[in-house]
């Protein structure tokens, strides 16, 4: 619509955007200032009334009408462009670009006229339906309607026409029955504006995602061919998760196909899930009181933090790609993470992805089925599905515990002391657990015993019994005589950490011992089964030189008492008569009669 407007070049017309208060109210601005003139539908015809009383020999303007906004210009070039753009579309599409705030800009007009007929109908569609918010979690905190289309914009500008064109037909249909962005929308009574529209979510997850990748052709083309690759009811959780970080989208995308139906919806449903609730906030750390300005947080206050979110799922596809699982065992581990609260999810999945590590050690490159060896999942599941060995995992990633008013506060670690002192712990349990097949609870026992440690003694007693396997050979893979041979040392640590009921005493003890006994010490000690603790403080009370003989006599007796083929029980019978004998004649009764 183009108005003349020459004659009152001194006329003053307000600069008036959507949601403004009324055209009255706002301050005048000479009309030969006015570039555009920006104004809500409300108040568009009052503007185009002032101006229509004129004599129309006046200078002429470009009016454009949107849905929920308006646009008048002084006539130029850059309008006639505009209007040959809106002339190739739809009244409704090209309202939708009127409202979307990019008509005006120069970049858009360049973009514009590049594009097909087509493609421009779909990119004013996509616009559109942009325009209304989504109901996602972090929506509030994602950018304006215009900023997402603007970043949109710049994405497909920088990709190739044919890969351009499929990503704005994929839009477009995304953009199908969401409901027109409300004008003016009401506050609630408790002061919220509406939510969003769930309509909407597939489109803004969409679009997000495409922006993330840019203007790559090849990675735009992959992400296009793998989400139509999943049904439809599939599709919207895929881009929940891929929104939240596009590369492990199309990753999860590609591994998942492996997988039969039933088990990629168990696994969309539970990435979805933590996806959803993806906190867009650091989180900051809840502080204890104390005059040494000791601070921790309670367990748990970073759940939902996006990197706590990102590494659950990160680290859940690269199990999918790393190795081979049958359907209903990834299905079943979906499910049963689930049923989890946060905390135990986060200890399970460091588990698993720890545990098949040391176990089995896959890589994408050489991937390795967990059913090659018919106990690995039985004998990992038993850890994973102990809330003892969860808790301890979980507590490996922070240090001392104090209590302020009633609650739990642990100390916090450096992020890669976190993260290694987790593996660590994961590490020992899974390899305790292998070693000891025959022995179902035995790593449950052992965990319970670490947990009730100080952090440091936890921390400490890991770390040392894991320095006597530097250099792991995956266990599933290592024959029965080179376990014996690559972890005998460990073995020994972890039998007497297994049968002492005072783990302290025992750490003490050897903080005491000469450096050339340390040996023999650990390597008699297992021999004693559940009487450990009473073999360490009867050597406790022998000076240096009688220590030596004892150990000395336990070391040649189990070398002969094998040679001779006897067995431990009649080993361990022999090792504690004498130890009894040894301990009444210095006065100080046995006081274990096992």
């Amino acid at each position: 619509m183009k108005i003349n407007t020459a004659p009152f070049s001194n006329m003053q017309l307000p600069k008036v955007d959507l949601g403004q208060a009324s055209i009255h109210s706002q301050s005048p601005q000479p009309l030969a200032d006015i570039e555009s003139v920006k104004v809500s539908l409300s108040d568009f015809s009052a503007a185009q009334d002032a101006i229509l009383t004129a004599d129309r020999s006046l200078a002429r303007f470009a009016v454009f009408e949107g849905h929920n906004r308006g646009l008048l210009m002084p006539e130029s070039e850059k309008t006639e462009r505009m209007q040959t753009q809106l002339d190739r579309l739809s009244g409704e599409a090209g309202k939708s670009l009127v409202d979307s705030g990019l008509l005006e800009s120069e970049a858009f007009l360049e973009f514009a006229e590049s594009l097909s007929e087509e493609a421009l109908a779909d990119f004013a569609k996509a616009a559109g339906a942009l325009q209304t918010p989504p109901k996602l979690n972090n929506a509030f905190f994602a950018g304006s309607a215009r900023e997402k289309t603007e970043a949109f914009m710049r994405s497909l500008s920088d990709m190739d026409a044919d890969v351009r064109a499929d990503v704005l037909s994929k839009a477009a249909e995304f953009s199908q029955g969401i409901p027109r962005r409300e004008a003016s929308p009401s506050y609630s009574a408790k002061g919220l504006l509406p939510e969003g529209s769930a309509s909407a979510n597939n489109l803004h997850n969409f679009v997000k995602t495409v922006n993330q990748l840019g203007g790559d052709s090849g990675q735009q083309s992959t992400f296009l061919k793998s989400l139509d690759g999943y049904q439809a009811d599939q599709q919207s959780g895929l881009l929940t998760i891929a929104a939240g970080g596009a590369d492990m989208g199309l990753r999860l995308m590609e591994s998942l196909q492996a997988f039969s139906k039933d088990a990629q919806d168990a696994t969309i449903s539970y990435l979805a899930d933590i996806s959803e609730h993806k906190s867009p906030f650091e989180f900051t750390v809840q502080v204890a009181s104390d005059p040494d300005n000791w601070s921790g947080a309670v367990l748990g206050y970073d759940n939902h933090a996006a990197n706590v979110v990102e590494g659950m799922i990160e680290e859940l596809v690269g199990l999918s790609e790393n190795y081979r699982f049958s359907d209903e065992q990834w299905q079943g581990m979906m499910e049963e993470l689930s049923d989890l609260d946060t905390l135990d999810q986060r200890a399970y999945i460091a588990i698993t992805k720890g545990g098949l590590d040391t176990l089995l050690g896959g890589t994408a490159a050489k991937p390795e089925d967990v059913n090659q060896h018919a106990e690995l999942m039985d004998n990992l599941s038993r850890l994973r599905d102990s809330s003892v060995v969860r808790e301890v995992v979980f507590k490996s990633q922070y240090g001392e515990e104090r209590i302020h008013d009633g609650r739990s506060y642990f100390a916090h670690k450096d992020a890669s002391d976190r993260e290694q002192d987790q593996q660590a712990m994961v590490s020992f349990l899974v390899t305790d657990a292998w070693l000891n097949r025959e022995d179902e609870s035995r790593t449950v026992v052992i965990a319970s015993k670490l947990e009730a440690l100080s952090a440091e003694q936890r921390d400490d007693q890991v770390r040392n019994i894991n320095a006597f396997a530097d250099d792991r050979t995956p266990l599933a893979l290592s024959s029965d005589a080179q376990l014996r041979e690559d972890y005998g040392e460990l073995g020994w640590h972890s039998d007497v950490l297994y049968f002492s009921q005072d783990i302290t005493a025992l750490n003490a003890f050897e903080e005491t011992l000469d450096e050339g006994l340390k040996d023999s010490f650990w390597s008699s000690a297992p021999l004693m089964a559940s009487s450990v603790d009473e073999f360490v403080q009867t050597i406790a009370t022998l000076e240096a030189p009688q220590q030596a003989m004892v150990l000395d006599y336990l070391d040649t007796l189990q070398e002969e008492g094998r040679d001779q083929g006897l067995g431990e029980e009649a080993l361990r019978s022999t090792a504690l008569d004498f130890l009894k004998e040894l301990s009444r004649s210095s006065g100080r009764p046995w006081s274990n009669t096992a």
